[in-house]
Protein backbone atom coordinates (compact mmCIF):
# COMPACT_ATOMS: atom_id res chain seq x y z
CA UNK A 1 0.00 0.00 0.00
CA UNK A 2 2.63 2.35 0.33
CA UNK A 3 4.24 1.73 -2.51
CA UNK A 4 1.53 2.09 -4.47
CA UNK A 5 0.75 5.85 -2.69
CA UNK A 6 4.18 6.63 -3.22
CA UNK A 7 3.94 5.96 -7.25
CA UNK A 8 0.86 8.08 -7.14
CA UNK A 9 2.86 11.00 -5.82
CA UNK A 10 5.72 10.64 -8.39
CA UNK A 11 3.22 10.60 -11.36
CA UNK A 12 1.31 13.61 -9.86
CA UNK A 13 1.78 16.54 -11.42
CA UNK A 14 1.38 20.19 -9.91
CA UNK A 15 -2.43 21.55 -10.59
CA UNK A 16 -2.54 24.72 -12.47
CA UNK A 17 -6.00 26.09 -13.20
CA UNK A 18 -5.23 28.47 -16.17
CA UNK A 19 -3.24 25.58 -18.03
CA UNK A 20 -6.28 23.39 -17.48
CA UNK A 21 -8.14 26.07 -18.55
CA UNK A 22 -6.09 26.96 -21.86
CA UNK A 23 -6.16 23.32 -22.19
CA UNK A 24 -9.96 23.21 -22.29
CA UNK A 25 -9.94 26.29 -25.09
CA UNK A 26 -7.54 23.88 -27.36
CA UNK A 27 -10.17 21.07 -26.57
CA UNK A 28 -13.13 23.19 -27.93
CA UNK A 29 -11.05 24.31 -30.95
CA UNK A 30 -10.13 27.76 -29.84
CA UNK A 31 -6.45 28.47 -30.82
CA UNK A 32 -5.80 31.72 -30.78
CA UNK A 33 -8.85 33.04 -31.56
CA UNK A 34 -10.40 33.85 -27.97
CA UNK A 35 -10.82 36.94 -25.76
CA UNK A 36 -10.31 37.28 -21.90
CA UNK A 37 -14.36 36.68 -21.87
CA UNK A 38 -14.13 33.06 -23.48
CA UNK A 39 -10.82 32.52 -20.80
CA UNK A 40 -12.74 33.72 -17.75
CA UNK A 41 -16.09 31.67 -18.63
CA UNK A 42 -13.27 28.32 -18.58
CA UNK A 43 -11.84 29.24 -15.64
CA UNK A 44 -15.20 28.99 -14.00
CA UNK A 45 -15.94 25.91 -15.80
CA UNK A 46 -12.37 24.82 -14.70
CA UNK A 47 -13.48 25.45 -11.10
CA UNK A 48 -16.10 23.54 -11.14
CA UNK A 49 -15.09 20.85 -12.66
CA UNK A 50 -12.26 20.38 -10.30
CA UNK A 51 -14.87 20.88 -7.32
CA UNK A 52 -16.99 18.32 -8.52
CA UNK A 53 -13.82 15.78 -9.22
CA UNK A 54 -12.93 16.49 -5.73
CA UNK A 55 -16.26 15.37 -4.51
CA UNK A 56 -17.04 12.82 -6.95
CA UNK A 57 -13.39 11.23 -5.35
CA UNK A 58 -14.55 12.00 -1.50
CA UNK A 59 -11.04 14.29 -1.28
CA UNK A 60 -10.80 17.27 0.90
CA UNK A 61 -11.43 20.63 -0.79
CA UNK A 62 -8.40 21.89 -2.71
CA UNK A 63 -6.86 18.75 -2.38
CA UNK A 64 -6.03 18.97 -5.94
CA UNK A 65 -3.86 22.33 -5.42
CA UNK A 66 -1.99 20.75 -2.67
CA UNK A 67 -1.44 17.40 -3.80
CA UNK A 68 -1.13 17.63 -7.54
CA UNK A 69 -3.18 15.81 -10.15
CA UNK A 70 -2.47 13.17 -12.49
CA UNK A 71 -2.69 12.70 -15.86
CA UNK A 72 -6.67 10.45 -15.63
CA UNK A 73 -8.28 13.07 -13.32
CA UNK A 74 -6.56 16.36 -16.05
CA UNK A 75 -8.24 14.47 -18.75
CA UNK A 76 -11.52 14.06 -16.50
CA UNK A 77 -11.49 17.95 -15.76
CA UNK A 78 -10.60 19.09 -19.32
CA UNK A 79 -13.23 16.76 -20.50
CA UNK A 80 -16.30 17.95 -18.14
CA UNK A 81 -15.52 21.21 -18.39
CA UNK A 82 -15.64 20.97 -22.04
CA UNK A 83 -19.04 19.14 -21.48
CA UNK A 84 -20.18 22.00 -19.31
CA UNK A 85 -19.02 24.71 -22.23
CA UNK A 86 -20.76 22.78 -24.83
CA UNK A 87 -24.23 21.73 -22.43
CA UNK A 88 -25.02 25.10 -20.62
CA UNK A 89 -27.95 23.53 -19.97
CA UNK A 90 -26.71 20.18 -18.66
CA UNK A 91 -28.50 18.31 -21.75
CA UNK A 92 -26.50 17.23 -24.41
CA UNK A 93 -25.80 19.97 -26.62
CA UNK A 94 -23.12 21.07 -29.28
CA UNK A 95 -21.06 18.20 -29.91
CA UNK A 96 -22.49 15.88 -27.79
CA UNK A 97 -25.71 15.47 -30.25
CA UNK A 98 -27.26 12.69 -28.67
CA UNK A 99 -28.92 11.70 -24.75
CA UNK A 100 -26.36 8.61 -25.03
CA UNK A 101 -23.58 10.91 -26.37
CA UNK A 102 -24.26 12.56 -22.91
CA UNK A 103 -24.35 10.01 -20.53
CA UNK A 104 -21.34 8.36 -22.16
CA UNK A 105 -19.50 11.45 -21.46
CA UNK A 106 -20.15 11.11 -17.64
CA UNK A 107 -19.25 7.64 -17.67
CA UNK A 108 -16.04 7.96 -18.89
CA UNK A 109 -15.36 11.45 -16.71
CA UNK A 110 -16.38 9.11 -13.73
CA UNK A 111 -14.16 5.94 -14.96
CA UNK A 112 -11.17 8.34 -14.90
CA UNK A 113 -11.73 9.60 -11.41
CA UNK A 114 -12.21 5.93 -10.79
CA UNK A 115 -9.32 4.66 -11.40
CA UNK A 116 -6.80 7.64 -9.60
CA UNK A 117 -9.72 7.81 -6.79
CA UNK A 118 -7.94 9.16 -3.53
CA UNK A 119 -8.44 6.72 -0.21
CA UNK A 120 -8.21 7.83 3.01
CA UNK A 121 -6.32 6.00 5.19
Amino acid sequence: MKLKRECLKMMKNPMNLRSLSLKTLRNLGFVNDYDEFDLARVDGLVRSAVAYAEKYQKAEPDSYQKDGITENEERAIIMLATHYYESPDGGAGGLFSTETSGKATWNVVHRLLYFDRRLRI
